[in-house]
């Protein structure tokens, strides 16, 4: 390729860069429209498809809500602290009841345009705490959840999690395997503050 047409590609793409970069609003930290909240504190309804103990086949659901921080920074990139907790008082028709709390960290990734409508997945890394009357007492281990969702503003100080997936993997003992391989779903309301 000659010289002169590598100046022109050049060229051309130096002018679409700098003309995207105009149409492109700068990101600024506050409530108002299209502007990022500073933080946010979401409330949420959880579900969680979780693994049958050793030894028996199937799985069941178990119900819950959690709470957490969000800390949104430049470049559509959050940091974010998750707490949720689920419960169950019967695990297919047994006796066991289990109740399990994860308190995780990790970062987000949020695809923020100038719509209402937020999309953003996330990678979270922690611990997940497990309480059963069929095991005694309760313990602690390695827990971590993968997945993403949408939400949508509906006011400047209130969002709506539209809807939320997670793969939520816990190493928790199970005289198996040792690993749980979980489904989270979750929906909720988030609180907005801003700016900096």
């Amino acid at each position: 390729m000659s010289r002169k047409k590598l100046l022109m590609m050049a060229l051309v793409f130096g002018v679409a860069v700098s003309a995207l970069a105009q149409t492109r609003s700068v990101q600024t930290f506050g409530l108002d429209k299209n502007q990022t909240p500073a933080w946010e504190i979401p409330l949420s309804y959880d579900l969680f498809r979780a693994n049958a103990p050793a030894g028996q086949c199937g799985c069941f659901w178990m119900n819950g809500g959690g709470s957490g921080l969000v800390v949104n920074a430049k470049h559509g990139i959050s940091l974010v602290a998750d707490l949720t907790a689920v419960h169950t008082d019967k695990i297919n028709k047994t006796g066991e009841a289990l109740t399990i709390f994860d308190y995780q960290f990790g970062p987000r990734y949020s695809f923020r345009t100038d719509s209402r409508f937020t999309p953003y997945a996330q990678v979270l890394i922690g611990g997940s705490h497990l309480s059963s009357n069929y095991y005694g007492g309760g313990s602690n281990y390695f827990g971590s959840t993968v997945g993403g969702g949408v939400r949508l503003r509906v006011h400047r100080y209130l969002a709506l999690t539209l809807g939320e997936a997670d793969w939520a993997l816990s190493k928790a003992t199970n005289n198996n395997s040792d690993k749980q391989n979980n489904l989270r779903v979750t929906t909720g309301v988030v609180f907005l503050f801003g700016p900096r």
